[in-house]
């Protein structure tokens, strides 16, 4: 009985459970899951038929354990089967939701992908998977690194997380490699937080804007050409010339019609023929080549008056050739009428197939030869037919040139930047003769300075036929031509010499030597350093070759300077690499160095007078050079002596003085240095010799200035490579200084040439101006007077007729040497104009103005003057004087009563002085 309970109770819960999971099922449309459900009554099935063949006191625990199987089994589906049935319903649920949104998104045309907070690809829409050209599911779990250039993905991610990090959209505009090639987009990358503000990506949006992009290119495009037209409308009316016209119609037709292929032509005094007047592109046009009027497209256009366009390619073979004229599919012919009349057609040459962008610019051709029109018309009213056809043909002729001699340099610039540098000498020299060819010369040459020992070499060199080639090197001294020549070569000047102009006597004898008409001479600067210098010569064209063509020759010039720089440089690059590595282990020693030259350099840079810089060259001489003694040796006087303006160390460093000759670096215009006692010694040395020593010029723009002398007491302990070290230091030290000094001592020499007057080497006006202004500010703050002499030489004209200006001159100078010896150092004698002179003496009384003026005037009177051996005289002068505060307390009026008193002194006679008064009554 127990038993058939148990397998009652085990039978109720297999149909229990087998009920329950067939709701479970069919409510929850799983049909995957329908063979689970028919596996139950198999398993029940199996299990009876196992248990029939089972002892019989076996079976009770079996129908008991069938049982409680069944129902606990029962149980657990009772309980579980409601939260899985939500559970799937919510997948099912969610399943549908996002087969909706990626419907949604696949019907966007812009481009959406959704990133995980990887940055990988988890959902993406149609438009971009069609814009990679890629399946969409090939792109999930992908990144912008597996299908854009690194930069690109670099800048996208950088957005990304940006966007990230601020919680914040954050757009840019980007260009993209797609499948439909490059497009420019929007993006906008949208952070995802979830509720409890954790990031869980990325949403990405983007808008392609190539259309609008482009859209709005056309639109500042057609504006573009709009304002282009307006100011070439200007352009037309200032035109004095047909020429002039032409050229600038031919620009606004090339740029606004977008072709470099423009000819103009115009129609004969007959009418019967187009005659090719100007082109852009003049290689492939027949310039002057005449077709008839009366057939083709540009026929059609000479007869309509209206813009033509065709693709018959008999139209426009008469008048161009080569590959690119073969080239031409299709012409555009806009004609230029006047008086109702088609005067001329400019032509619009076409490569390609597209019409687009000439339908679009129809009407803004034919304003601009609408335009056109109506200047011709005014240039016509100016000048005649007859003078304008002939200039434009000599215009025309000029630009052809021109543009050979422009294609020949482009295309040497282009073979040389291309070029190895063992193969620029050889391009160099098969094109100087080319060049020289082009231009009409029978001699080009490029001669370089030789750094030692002086002279010119040839670098390059060329000669016509029948002409001897120039001489390979010119050692100096040069003659006088060549001198005057390399003055101005020096100078970075430009030497244009013709027989028909005006050249120095020397070069008369050489044109007439080598039988030329013209020299051209062009300095080569390369850094601001003049390395040498390009020449031509030749007999025929001398005019228009020295006027016209300056600067296809400075080209070049910059050219072959551009090229041996490139060939220089990549021979020191040479020569550096191999010498680094010796180099490595000296860096941080030089690097110091360097920076105390810097120092010392800034404050030489800094200093206002050459005295102040010498105690800085000393002391820092004294850092870098620690153990040594040494002294600097300047150039005081035009003597060549040269004096010793600063000295470091304990020991003595040799003269106070020394003449430039006594010194061997000075001669040799380089480092002298003597080792172990091996001479030549220096005369400058002293006694006893040194056994070691160093002698560095100093050399500032091409000239001795100095001397660096240096010893080291400890040399005879050191051996051959510190001594080279001691002298590198000394190099760098003389580098710094030389130009310092050099420009110290050039701005004293120019503050002196302003305010000196060049005639007598008295002050000038501007500076005694200056200066009278300055002493009566400073009389009034310290309360005392300054005086004022004005002194005006009596008869100056009639000795200027009668012995001549320049005797005149040796007058005014010889005053001006003789006021230099009477006045004391603190006045300023200054030259006020003309004949006229002047003198302040601050802190003088009116008497002592008044006697000191009078000794002027008798030592005047007593001086002999002569000029070329002839007497001048008597010479005598007029002087007024006047005082501060006493007569006057500013500048004019001070000068206005002083010259009123010259004036009344050479009035009653002459050879006087006259003090000013209070009023005017004395003044001119």
């Amino acid at each position: 009985m127990a038993e058939i309970i148990g397998w009652s109770l085990a039978i109720v819960g297999q149909v229990g459970g087998f009920y329950l999971l067939y709701r479970f099922l069919k409510q929850t449309q799983r049909r995957g899951m329908w063979l689970g459900l028919f596996v139950l009554p198999v398993l029940a099935i199996l299990w009876f038929g196992y248990e029939v063949f089972q002892p019989p006191q076996g079976r009770l625990v079996s129908a008991l354990l069938a049982a409680g199987g069944s129902l606990i089994s029962l149980g657990l589906l009772w309980f579980l089967i409601p939260p899985t049935k939500e559970a799937f319903t919510q997948y099912d649920q969610l399943r549908s939701e996002n087969e909706e949104y990626q419907m949604i998104l696949d019907q966007l045309s812009d481009i959406v992908v959704v990133k995980d907070a990887g940055l990988n690809y988890r959902k993406v829409n149609a438009a971009f998977a069609k814009t990679l050209g890629k399946a969409p599911e090939l792109l999930i779990g992908r990144s912008d690194a597996d299908f854009f250039p690194p930069k690109i993905a670099q800048t996208l991610e950088e957005d990304e997380n940006r966007s990230i990090a601020s919680k914040h959209p954050v757009t840019r505009q980007v260009e993209l490699m797609t499948v439909r090639g490059k497009r420019w987009f929007e993006l906008t990358f949208t952070p995802l937080i979830d509720k409890l503000g954790v990031t869980l990506g990325v949403l990405v949006n983007g808008h392609d804007l190539t259309e609008l992009i482009e859209t709005t290119q056309v639109l500042e495009e057609e504006l573009r050409h709009k304002d282009i037209l307006v100011k070439s409308v200007k352009k037309f009316f200032n035109c004095d010339r047909e020429t002039e016209l032409w050229d600038v119609l031919l620009d606004l037709m090339e740029e606004i019609g977008s072709t470099p292929y423009v000819a103009l032509m115009v129609v004969s005094e007959d009418g019967e023929s187009l005659v090719v007047e100007a082109a852009r592109k003049a290689e492939i046009f027949h310039i002057g080549t005449a077709i008839r009027s009366t057939s083709g497209l540009f026929g059609k256009v000479a007869r309509t008056g209206q813009v033509q366009i065709g693709e018959d390619a008999a139209s426009w073979k008469e008048i161009v050739s080569g590959e690119e004229g073969e080239a031409i599919q299709w012409v555009v012919g806009v004609p230029i009428t006047l008086d109702n009349r088609v005067r001329a057609i400019t032509a619009l040459f076409y490569r390609d197939s597209e019409k687009g962008i000439v339908e679009r610019r129809k009407e803004l051709l034919v304003e601009v030869a609408e335009s056109a029109g109506w200047a011709l018309k005014e240039i016509n009213a100016r000048r005649e037919i007859e003078q304008r056809f002939a200039q434009t043909q000599k215009d025309l002729e000029q630009t052809v040139l021109r543009q050979r001699i422009d294609h020949f340099l482009t295309a040497l610039a282009i073979r040389l930047l291309n070029a190895a540098p063992h193969q620029i000498d050889t391009l160099l020299e098969k094109a100087m003769g080319s060049f020289a060819e082009y231009v009409g010369a029978e001699k080009s040459y490029v001669y370089l300075f030789q750094r030692e020992g002086g002279g010119l070499q040839a670098q390059y060199r060329w000669s016509g036929a029948d002409k001897l080639l120039p001489p390979y090197e010119i050692p100096e001294p040069f003659d006088p031509a060549l001198s005057w020549l390399m003055e101005k070569i020096n100078r970075q000047e430009i030497v244009a010499l013709s027989r028909s102009g005006e050249m120095p006597e020397p070069f008369q004898v050489y044109f007439d030597a080598q039988n030329i008409n013209f020299l051209i001479a062009v300095p080569m600067v390369l850094r601001r350093t003049v390395i040498g210098y390009l020449g031509l010569e030749g007999n025929d064209g001398a005019n228009e070759m020295v006027g016209g063509q300056i600067g296809v020759v400075k080209a070049m010039s910059d050219l072959v300077v551009n090229a041996l720089d490139r060939k220089w440089s990549a021979d020191e690059l040479e020569e550096r690499m191999r010498r680094v590595s010796e180099k490595i282990s000296q860096l941080e020693l030089h690097n110091k160095r360097n920076k105390l030259l810097a120092e010392m350099g800034d404050l030489l840079q800094s200093c206002r007078t050459a005295d102040e810089a010498y105690p800085i060259v000393a002391r820092y001489a004294q850092i870098l050079m620690p153990e040594s003694v040494g002294a600097l040796y300047l150039m005081r006087t035009l003597q060549d002596v040269a004096e010793k303006v600063a000295l470091w160390g304990s020991e003595p460093s040799g003269e106070n003085e020394l003449m430039l000759n006594e010194c061997w670096g000075i001669r040799r215009g380089k480092v002298h240095l003597v080792r172990n006692s091996e001479g030549p010694f220096c005369d400058h040395l002293g006694t006893p010799l040194p056994e070691q020593y160093i002698c560095v010029p100093l050399i500032a723009q091409g000239e001795t200035i100095g001397l660096l002398h240096i010893r080291n007491p400890r040399m005879k302990e050191q051996g051959n490579a510190e001594l080279e070290e001691l002298s590198k230091i000394g190099v760098s030290i003389a580098e710094h200084v030389a130009p310092a000094l050099s420009n110290l001592n050039l701005r004293d020499k120019l503050r002196s040439q302003a305010i000196r007057d060049p005639l007598t080497g008295l002050f000038n006006r501007r500076y005694m101006e200056e200066t009278l202004d300055r002493e009566i500010r400073r009389a009034a703050r310290h309360q005392y007077s300054v005086g004022l002499i004005m002194c005006d030489i009596d008869q100056m004209k009639p000795i200027n007729d009668r012995y001549g200006h320049d005797a005149g001159d040796a007058v005014l100078r010889q005053i001006g040497t003789l006021m230099k010896k009477i006045f004391r150092g603190e006045d300023v004698a200054c030259r006020y104009g003309g004949d006229e002179f002047m003198v302040i003496l601050p802190e003088a009384s009116l008497s002592d103005v008044w006697q000191r003026a009078e000794n002027l005037r008798e030592a005047v009177k007593k001086t002999h003057y002569e000029h070329e051996g002839k007497s001048i005289g008597p010479v005598t002068v007029s002087i007024g004087v006047a005082a501060y505060p006493d007569l006057g307390s500013t500048v004019e009026r001070l000068i206005q009563v002083s010259d009123a008193a010259a004036y009344l002194a050479k009035h009653e006679g002459g050879d006087r002085v006259m003090i000013a008064h209070h009023t005017d009554d004395n003044t001119k």
